[in-house]
C-alpha cells in the first residue's frame, strides 16, 4: 500500500480541519505542509500494479453497498473541499500553500537540514529559490529558530 501524507492542498484543507489523531495539541499549519509536501520527483513505480488494482477496484466496486459508500465518502470529501474553499480564512490558507515560493521549496528538501523543518518554510531567504542549488548545497538555521 502506497501512504502519503499529503494528497492535494485541497485535500488538506480537510485534513487540517478534521484535526490531528495523535497530535491533537499541534497544529496541521504550513509548517506540516511544508515538512510533509515531498512532491520532487515522480515516484511511478506503482504502475505496475495498475491492471491488478483496477481488476480489485472493479471487484470491489461490483458490491452495490461497496459502491454505494465509495460514491457517498467522495461526495462529502468534495463538499466539505467545497465549504472550506468558501470560507475566508482556509481560501487565503490554500492560496498560500498554492504560491509558486511553496512548490519551488517542495522540490529542494534534499538541500534543508533538519531545523530548517522544524522552523519552517519562512526561514528560507527568498534569495535561494532564485536559481537552481548544486546537488551538494545545504542551508540551514540555527536549532529554535522558528518562522513558520
Amino acid at each position: 500500500m502506497y501512504h502519503f501524507a499529503l494528497r492535494s492542498a485541497q485535500s488538506f484543507l480537510v485534513k487540517r480541519d478534521r484535526g490531528r489523531v495523535n497530535h491533537v495539541d499541534r497544529d496541521q499549519g504550513l509548517g506540516y505542509w511544508f515538512r510533509m509536501n515531498r512532491n520532487a520527483e515522480d515516484d511511478l513505480s506503482v504502475r505496475r500494479r495498475l491492471a491488478a488494482m483496477e481488476a480489485e477496484r472493479a471487484r470491489l466496486m461490483a458490491d452495490p453497498e461497496i459502491a454505494a459508500a465509495h460514491l457517498t465518502c467522495v461526495a462529502a470529501h468534495r463538499a466539505r473541499i467545497a465549504d472550506r474553499m468558501a470560507a475566508p480564512e482556509p481560501a487565503a490558507f490554500h492560496a498560500e500553500l498554492t504560491r509558486e515560493r511553496l512548490r519551488r521549496l517542495s522540490r529542494m528538501l534534499a538541500h534543508f537540514w533538519p531545523s530548517v523543518f522544524l522552523a519552517g518554510p519562512g526561514a528560507i531567504p527568498d534569495s535561494l529559490l532564485q536559481t537552481d542549488p548544486p546537488a551538494d548545497f545545504f542551508f540551514t538555521v540555527p536549532p529554535g529558530e522558528a518562522r513558520h
